[in-house]
């Protein structure tokens, strides 16, 4: 949780930022979720809330390939939110988060609430802690999350490659 005022909050996020890899690493993740909404049902016009989007670059993905839908992002670096206080919105279809919940202190309980909340679906990549010490990979990292967390709240989830084998844990969920 953020325990310094909103407007320093906003700050420290945006520091964050300015250090992540290149997006054109970042492309192999969108690529995957893009891929599940559509076997999920994603259709042109859906309202995709990306939490964690930081510089918006899923949306810049999903537009460069033609996508169009409505988009809303998340992301402490826009306003100051704080996903582990954050109040899941009623009306999206899709909530999609791409490495972002294990940088939270109850990541199980947003998940849970953005299941019951999805129209038509969430989406979630976080590191697999089975290959990755995810704690280690990232000093802002939080919870490790495993297929078991997944499970046990619902999610279908399913290791997948972006950088070595079983790297990635994409996880799905569907009303």
């Amino acid at each position: 949780m953020a325990s310094c005022h909103p407007a320093q909050w906003k700050a420290e996020c945006e520091a964050y930022l300015t250090a992540q890899g290149p997006y054109l690493n970042r492309v192999r993740r969108y690529r995957e979720v893009r891929r599940c909404l559509h076997i999920m049902g994603f259709q042109p016009g859906d309202i995709v809330y990306d939490l964690g989007a930081g510089m918006c670059d899923f949306a810049r993905y999903m537009y460069s390939e033609g996508e169009a839908f409505r988009y809303v992002p998340i992301d402490g670096s826009i306003d100051g939110t704080d996903l582990d206080q954050w109040l899941v919105p009623t009306g999206a279809d899709w909530f999609v988060s791409i490495e972002t919940m294990e940088h939270l202190h109850c990541p199980l309980e947003l998940m849970s609430e953005l299941a019951a909340q999805c129209g038509k679906g969430v989406v979630v990549t976080t590191p697999n802690p089975r290959v990755t010490d995810v704690l280690a990979l990232d000093t802002d990292h939080k919870t490790p999350i495993s297929i078991e967390d997944f499970i046990g709240i619902g999610y279908l989830p399913e290791p997948i490659q972006i950088h070595y084998s079983q790297d990635t844990l994409l996880a799905t969920y569907q009303p």
